[in-house]
C-alpha cells in the first residue's frame, strides 16, 4: 500500500537469541527516502530476518521473510 507504517525487524541469530529493531512511520517523511538499515549485534551471525508483525498491515505479507542459506 501506500500509508507509512511504522517499521518492525525481527532478527534471529544462529545462536538461538533474537533481537527486535523498531523506526516510527516517521522515518519515512524524509523526502526521497526509500530505504532504512539496521545493524545486527557484532559477533552474531544472522539466520533470519522478519519484517513486520500482528499490529503493522502489510499488503504483501509472504515476502517479508528473509533467510540465510
Amino acid at each position: 500500500g501506500n500509508i507509512p507504517v511504522p517499521i518492525q525487524l525481527t532478527l534471529l541469530y544462529t545462536d538461538g537469541s533474537q533481537e527486535v529493531k523498531h523506526q516510527s512511520a516517521a522515518t519515512w517523511n524524509v523526502v526521497g527516502k526509500k530505504t532504512v538499515s539496521f545493524e545486527t549485534t557484532p559477533g552474531k551471525t544472522l539466520k533470519k530476518a522478519v519484517l513486520g508483525g500482528k499490529t503493522i498491515p502489510d499488503s504483501r505479507a509472504k515476502d517479508n521473510t528473509w533467510v540465510q542459506h
